[in-house]
């Protein structure tokens, strides 16, 4: 996650990185924040997995914060 995290930052288009991670995903959020990335939000089912809606909170970092 870092790595992709400094080349994404690199590019000069991007002005914010997002990750979305489900919220028993415990490892996952736990590396978003690790690698720099804050917690913004819950989205209330955002995203369907396996036909069903999840709810998935919403990661950010900003490339100028790298």
């Amino acid at each position: 996650m870092r790595l992709l995290t400094s080349w994404g930052s690199a590019l000069d288009e991007v002005t914010r990185l997002e990750l979305y991670v489900e919220p028993w995903n415990e490892g996952s959020w736990r590396a978003a924040e690790s690698a720099g990335y804050r917690r913004e939000g819950l989205l209330r089912r955002w995203q369907k997995i396996d036909g069903l809606p999840r709810d998935m909170y919403l990661y950010a970092r900003f490339p100028d914060a790298v």
